[in-house]
């Protein structure tokens, strides 16, 4: 019986939490975005300055 009711709810929590393929999609265009995303550390209020620190610091991660 525990196991029946372990299933149950697994199952109901999988499908009522799933995306909506047919869901509308809402494309926002790159230049529309005010900020560029931040990387931790990396300080200024320039959107260049940001993105050159985030690309570095992204790229050394990497490395």
């Amino acid at each position: 019986m525990k196991n029946f009711l372990f299933i149950l709810a697994f199952g109901f929590t999988t499908i009522s939490f799933a995306q909506d393929a047919n869901a509308p999609r809402a494309d926002v265009p790159f230049a529309v975005i005010d900020r560029v995303p931040i990387y931790l550390g990396c300080t200024g209020t320039d959107n260049e300055v940001l993105k050159k620190c985030m690309s570095e610091n992204i790229s050394a991660f990497i490395k």
